[in-house]
């Protein structure tokens, strides 16, 4: 979050700044800052980036799988492996 450019210049500044004082607040006390202070900090990421993200993870993952010499994309039977109990017996 601090890569050397002032606070107000920040994406989510509002609440980053505001966070941020809390913190320094704490730090002048001597008290611990609470795990809230930074779970409210921290803003997720929208709709939009979850979705490339999501897609770069497939991607990465189905590259791997194929890599081992395996199609991501083939049906797979649990029963055949034998490792999974179905009740069938």
């Amino acid at each position: 979050m601090l890569d050397g450019q002032p606070l107000e210049r920040h994406l989510n500044r509002k609440t980053v700044v505001r966070a941020f004082d809390r913190f320094i607040e704490h730090v002048k006390e001597g008290s611990i800052s609470p795990d809230s202070l930074f779970e409210e900090a921290q803003h997720p990421p929208g709709r939009l980036m979850t979705r490339v993200f999501a897609k770069i993870l497939t991607i990465m993952t189905n590259w791997r799988i194929r890599k081992h010499g395996h199609n991501p994309h083939a049906p797979y039977d649990y029963s055949a492996s034998g490792s999974v109990d179905n009740g069938k017996r």
